[in-house]
Parts: structure tokens; C-alpha cells; sequence
């Protein structure tokens, strides 16, 4: 009894747990040109299979842009370079609640020349890149792995209610233990026709 227990409070602690990741969100991305306090374009997607952003940003087409649970790859497919003002770059901001973003980090994926660290710079629920002075080509890859705060596992409706009647089960389960143990050491015999009852000798 108890091993199915907790059985079943894992699998309903596990289906409860939302998975922190980007999937189904929306997303907006904005290009701020020539400094963060300038949005130059922006679009807004949510993220799915595929890719979120084709051929962005609109009035100057230069990439391809896939969003998926923990991951930003961006693909180039044409040469040029990013102005060297103070800030050049897209800003990819959740519009619907996630997890706090905890850390960016560059996959090894990426060939851009010049694009490290210093560059990248994230919010609980937003991630900059700042491509100043960068240059690329059709074959420039940037892919950007995302870390997020692993949420609370939460429960809904129908299996907080499975959880209680489980916890209730235990208890009497445990009850029913306890009684069977003070029976045996009372020398009582449980279920008998007439009940529990003494030893000829009585209780000792």
C-alpha cells in the first residue's frame, strides 16, 4: 500500500510540473537601432514548430529566426555588417508569462566572428544581442541556448483530488495497521465472530 502510494504522488508531482521553456509563447522581437531606447521594427510570434521569423527584419530582410523550448538559432542568408552605433541588435521579449530566464549562453554552433558574452544580456523575460559592428554572410550562424528557474510543480483540479483521496487511503490504511498491532499485543483477535476478544488468562 504504501509503495503504490507513492507511486502515484510521483506520477501526479511530475504531470503538475510545467516545464520551463519558451513553447507557446509570444514573443516579440525588435531590432533597437541606433541605441536601446530606439525600437527600429518589431514582429510578434509565438513560438512553435518552425521557424517564428522569416526573412526579418521586413524592411531589411537579412535572417531566419526559430525559436524552441530552450534554444534562439538565427540563420543569416546574405553578406552585409551592422552598423557601429551603441546599439545594433534584436531583443527577444516574452509578451506572456514564463520562468525567469537565468542565464544565455552562446552554443558552439555559432560561427558569427566577433559575437561573445559581452555582447549577450538578458532580463527574467527578455534576451538582447548587441551585433555593432559585426559582420556576416549567407553561411553566419548564431545560436543562443536560454536557461530558465524551474517552476513549481503545481496541481490541477483532478489530481489534487486524487492526491487527497490517496493521502486518505494511507491514513486508514495506517489505522488499520495500528489497531492490528495493538490487537496482537493484547492478544485480541481481530475479526473474530464476536469480535475482539481476551485470552483465557486475560490481558498480560
Amino acid at each position: 500500500m504504501m509503495k503504490r502510494f507513492v507511486v502515484v504522488l510521483l506520477a501526479l508531482l511530475i504531470a503538475g510540473t510545467a516545464h520551463a521553456s519558451f513553447q507557446g509563447t509570444t514573443i516579440q522581437a525588435t531590432i533597437y537601432f541606433p541605441d536601446l531606447s530606439s525600437p527600429w521594427y518589431e514582429e510578434v510570434a509565438v513560438v512553435g514548430p518552425g521557424a517564428e521569423f522569416t526573412n526579418f527584419p521586413a524592411p531589411d530582410p537579412v535572417t531566419n529566426i526559430d525559436i524552441s523550448s530552450a534554444n534562439i538559432l538565427i540563420t543569416y542568408f546574405r553578406a552585409a555588417s551592422w552598423s557601429a552605433d551603441p546599439f545594433n541588435g534584436p531583443v527577444f521579449e516574452a509578451q506572456t508569462p514564463i520562468p525567469p530566464i537565468t542565464g544565455v549562453f552562446i552554443n558552439p554552433a555559432t560561427n558569427m566572428v566577433g559575437l561573445d558574452v559581452s555582447r549577450i544580456s538578458f532580463t527574467p523575460n527578455s534576451v538582447s544581442i548587441n551585433w555593432n559592428g559585426l559582420s556576416f554572410d549567407a553561411s553566419t550562424i548564431v545560436s543562443l541556448d536560454v536557461m530558465f528557474s524551474e517552476p513549481i510543480p503545481t496541481l490541477g483540479e483532478s489530481a489534487l483530488v486524487t492526491l487527497i483521496v490517496s493521502i486518505g487511503a494511507l491514513g486508514v490504511f495506517i489505522l488499520r495497521r495500528i489497531a492490528d498491532d495493538e490487537c496482537h499485543v493484547h492478544n485480541c483477535c481481530v475479526g473474530a465472530t464476536h469480535g475482539c476478544h481476551t485470552s483465557h488468562h486475560g490481558y498480560h
